[in-house]
Formats: structure tokens, C-alpha cells, sequence
């Protein structure tokens, strides 16, 4: 089994390195455990049943739609690579979610094509709210609607956790 690839400016992990990481996740989790043994005044429970809501993590995914609504055949079992029709339009998002190991959802931030503009006039922080995103969701602009470290530069004070 081997891990995704991912894109140029970003290394490609192992399935050793994802197995080392996670093993350094549980010992890190224990040597807290260990050291904070007190109990919250507020709920009666120790920092170990309560650590999960202390580690944050985050995941970038990549939305495609057709752009009239017609339903379109992205993908194929048999086809190794996909690559889009000429006569077929793909709008595509990337979506940065953050949440933590308890399972409470945290900000998102949307990634649109659209490098050196604005987003859509009403694309904003409380467009997302009312739409059922946490506090902190965003949306920020890249030339192909992919994550790039400018991107991630802007979104990274609007959706990190204080």
C-alpha cells in the first residue's frame, strides 16, 4: 500500500512515516496523561478523559462540480489517470477543514479560482456562518482554486485555534 501522492512543494510521506507519527502521537498522549493528573474543577474529569478536545487537527480536500448541473462521470475503476474532456467544464474548490480528535468540527476555509481577485461579493465570513460553517471559516482566491502557501499563509490566522 502506498500513500497519495501530493503536490511538488509538499514531500510525499511513507506508510512508515505515517505508522512512526502515530506511534509518536500515542507516546506524546501518554507522557501528558501522565504528567497532568489533576482534575478539572469545572467538569470532575481528568486531563486524560479530556485530551482528544486538545488536539487540533486539519484536512484539505478538493471539491469538482459541473458548472450547469448535468451529472458528468469524473472517474472510472478501470482508468489509472482521469483527465478532464474539452467539452467538459469542471469548477473546482479546495476546502480546508479543521476539527479536533473529540469530533467538534472547526472553521473552513474554501479555496476559489480566481488569483488577485476578491471573492464574490456576499462570500464572507458570515455567508459561512449562515450556511453552517464554524466562527473562523474563510474563503481565499489562488489561480486554480488549489492550496498554495499564499494561501495558506492567509488562511492560517483565520481558521488556527487560540
Amino acid at each position: 500500500m502506498l500513500p497519495q501522492k501530493t503536490t511538488s512543494k509538499r514531500s510525499q510521506i511513507t506508510v512508515e512515516q505515517q505508522f512512526r507519527w502515530m506511534k509518536k502521537v500515542k507516546e506524546a498522549k501518554n507522557l501528558l496523561r501522565k504528567k497532568n493528573t489533576g482534575v478539572c474543577r469545572r467538569t470532575g474529569k481528568t486531563f486524560g478523559e479530556l485530551i482528544d478536545h486538545f488536539i487540533v487537527r486539519g484536512d484539505e480536500t478538493n471539491m469538482q462540480a459541473d458548472a450547469d448541473g448535468s451529472l458528468k462521470i469524473l472517474g472510472e475503476v478501470g482508468v489509472k489517470k482521469h483527465e478532464k474532456k474539452a467539452a467538459d467544464y469542471r469548477g473546482s474548490c479546495t476546502m480546508y477543514c479543521m476539527g479536533n480528535c473529540a469530533g467538534n468540527n472547526g472553521p473552513t476555509a474554501f479555496i476559489m479560482a480566481g488569483e488577485g481577485e476578491e471573492p464574490k461579493t456576499g462570500y464572507d465570513e458570515s455567508f459561512l456562518l449562515a450556511n453552517g460553517c464554524a466562527p473562523g471559516s474563510c474563503v481565499a482566491m489562488t489561480s486554480r482554486a488549489f492550496m498554495t502557501d499564499k494561501a495558506w499563509v492567509e488562511i492560517t490566522p483565520k481558521v488556527s485555534f487560540v
